[in-house]
Order: structure tokens, then C-alpha cells, then sequence
């Protein structure tokens, strides 16, 4: 009969001083929610400050030569494979109802169509610590025995305790507070644009506060973005929200005049749409309501066909660019 300790969570690299940790999944927490369980998968985009008024603010020093940008208008980080961020946590131990505190960091998708689905490396960089895919060959973890082959988030500190979630399939890494010290460095190894790994998935870094029993007290998250130009991805993503979820900044009918819904034609008997003149007949011609209606829902689709056309070729070039950074 296999242990019930095995079955929801494994702890590899275990520190002596972290021996008193129960693993969850013991008898005593057999009946309780994991903080990564599939029944807490909602959960995990919520972020809340909780008693100790929790969270976190990047330290400067890991912001230079482009490798680390963060975002604020998407609350995003973008960072180059391997590099170093360093974070800073907010934690108020005052208001702690225990003494001993871990923080818990985990990746997860945030599409509702992949939020249960855990975040996995590519076999390209899986290859290079475990050859033959031994790790979970027999559905047990033993990353810690290939240079911790499925962690894509990892910790510099020495007391950091990795993970593995039998229930999810989600890796986590858990570190303990001590001393007051609350500053913390993290890597990604592994490609947001990775084939058969994240495949271009928006993913998200959520970081719990938590006890030795694994209940919560607190959660922040960020979202990441691993990559090989953290400027150039940062600027094309946030032109990309300001234009089409942000303010109205860039609709060519904001100063238009109080009757916004009325579309009038030039005197050449054109409407210029995204800097392309689109004929139509002159209203003066059509004294037809229906053929105007109808001119103007031509014009409108052939518009939206050239908008998607480019929206097509972006992709495909952005594609084209990842895959050829990949390579280099």
C-alpha cells in the first residue's frame, strides 16, 4: 500500500532543520485543500494581503542591462532564461499567528482553459539534466536527483525546500523566513515560448505565505513573461494594451463632435478608416437610407479584413523571431 504522504506531495532536498515540517498529505492534513490543490485553482489569481500584509516589490539591482524589466500598467516582469530577480517581501511578523514562516513560490497558467494545467519545462531543456525522462518515469518525483529537471522557478537559498504536488503535477519551491530577512532570489529555466513547454501560455508566479502546515496567510502574484528581449517584448505588449484594452487614447473618434454615433462623409465622398481611404458613394446620390446602411457595412467589413490580415502577419513574424532566438 503506498504511503498517503507520498500520494499528495513529495519534499525533496530536505534540510535537517526543516525535518519537523509535515509534508501535506499526512494524516493529519489527509482531509484538507492543498495550497496548489485542483480545488484551490481559483484561488491561486486571487491575491490578498492577509494578517501580516503580505506582498513584494522588486529590488533594483536585478532591473539592469535589460535582462529583468517590470511593468507596471500590465503587472508583468519580463526576464531573460537563468537571470536573477531579486525580490523584496512585505511581511508584518508582528501580526504573524505563528513564528515560523515559508514562502511558497509556484507558476500556473492564467487562461481559464489551462489554469489547471501545470506548468512544465520543454523537452529541449529537460534534456540537457535528464537524458532518458527518469525523473517521473514511474509517476513519482525525483527531479532532485537530475539537477531538479522539472522546476522551472528555482531559489538561490540554501534552505530552499523544492516541491512536488502528486494531486496537480505543479512543482513549487518553499523557502523559509528567518532572521527578518526577507529578500529572496528567483530564476526561470525555461522559455515562455518553449514548444510542448509553455508554449506562449501567459503565465503567473504566485507567491503564498504559509505556515508549517501549509495553510495560507497570504498571496501576491505577478505575471512573467521568460524571454530573450525583455525590452523589445515589454514596450510591443504594453503599445498592445494601451490600444486595445486601455484608455481611449489612440479611437480617432474621441474629439469627434457630440453626436459620436453619426458618420459623415469628406467632400471627396471618402472616410479614411486606420489611414485607408474607403470610397463610397456621395450622399447626395443616395437619398436611400438602405443603400447608405448598406455602403457603410461594406466598408466597415472590408476594414476589419484588412485588420485582421495584419494581425495575422504580426503573429506570424513574432513566430518567426522567437523561433529564430530559440535557435541562437
Amino acid at each position: 500500500m503506498d504511503d498517503p504522504a507520498a500520494k499528495r506531495i513529495k519534499l525533496e532536498m530536505q534540510l535537517d532543520e526543516l525535518n519537523s515540517w509535515p509534508k501535506i498529505g499526512d494524516e493529519s492534513t489527509n482531509n484538507e485543500k492543498t495550497p496548489n490543490s485542483i480545488a484551490n485553482a481559483d484561488d491561486l489569481h486571487l491575491d490578498f494581503p492577509g494578517p501580516c500584509d503580505f506582498g513584494f516589490y522588486f529590488r533594483k539591482d536585478s532591473m539592469v542591462i535589460n535582462s529583468c524589466l517590470y511593468s507596471k500598467m500590465l503587472n508583468q516582469v519580463f526576464v531573460r532564461m537563468s537571470n536573477i530577480i531579486h525580490l523584496h517581501f512585505r511581511v508584518n511578523q508582528e501580526n504573524a499567528p505563528v513564528k515560523e514562516m515559508f514562502i511558497r513560490a509556484t507558476l500556473i497558467y492564467c487562461g481559464a482553459d489551462n489554469m489547471a494545467v501545470p506548468v512544465r519545462r520543454c523537452p529541449l531543456h529537460s534534456l540537457e539534466d535528464d537524458p532518458l525522462s527518469l525523473a517521473h518515469a514511474d509517476g513519482a518525483c525525483r527531479c532532485a536527483e537530475y539537477k531538479l529537471v522539472g522546476h522551472v522557478i528555482r531559489s538561490t537559498s540554501t534552505s530552499a525546500v523544492y516541491c512536488y504536488d502528486q494531486e496537480t503535477g505543479r512543482h513549487s519551491v518553499v523557502v523559509p523566513i528567518r532572521h527578518g530577512l526577507h529578500d529572496l532570489l528567483y530564476s526561470y529555466a525555461c522559455k515562455s515560448s518553449c514548444s510542448r513547454g509553455m508554449e506562449r501560455r501567459l503565465a503567473r508566479t504566485v507567491f503564498t505565505l504559509e505556515d508549517e502546515n501549509g495553510n495560507v496567510f497570504g498571496r501576491s502574484s505577478v505575471n512573467v513573461k521568460i524571454c530573450s528581449c525583455p525590452k523589445r517584448d515589454m514596450e510591443r505588449q504594453e503599445k498592445e494594451f494601451i490600444r486595445y484594452k486601455g484608455d481611449l487614447v489612440l479611437r480617432p473618434w474621441r474629439n469627434r463632435p457630440e453626436n459620436r454615433n453619426s458618420i459623415e462623409a469628406t467632400p471627396n465622398g471618402k472616410i479614411d478608416v486606420n489611414g485607408t481611404d474607403v470610397s463610397i458613394k456621395n450622399t447626395a446620390d443616395n437619398s436611400n437610407p438602405n443603400i447608405q446602411i448598406k455602403n457603410l457595412v461594406t466598408m466597415i467589413n472590408q476594414a476589419k479584413r484588412q485588420i485582421a490580415a495584419l494581425q495575422d502577419f504580426c503573429s506570424n513574424m513574432e513566430k518567426v523571431l522567437d523561433s529564430i532566438e530559440s535557435d541562437i
